[in-house]
């Protein structure tokens, strides 16, 4: 959920496009996986 009101916040200014563009590609391969596997994924990532 932090994660999305991360994007929600950056989306509105044109100028976060394409960070937000590689974040969620990243978010969608690397952490959604993990995730859904009961893996830890957040704290062991940053």
């Amino acid at each position: 959920m932090a994660l999305i009101d991360v994007f929600s916040f950056h989306v509105n200014n044109p100028k976060e496009h394409k960070w937000l563009s590689n974040e969620i590609k990243y978010v969608a391969e690397k952490l959604i996986p993990k995730y859904l596997q009961g893996e830890s994924f957040l704290l062991n990532t940053y």
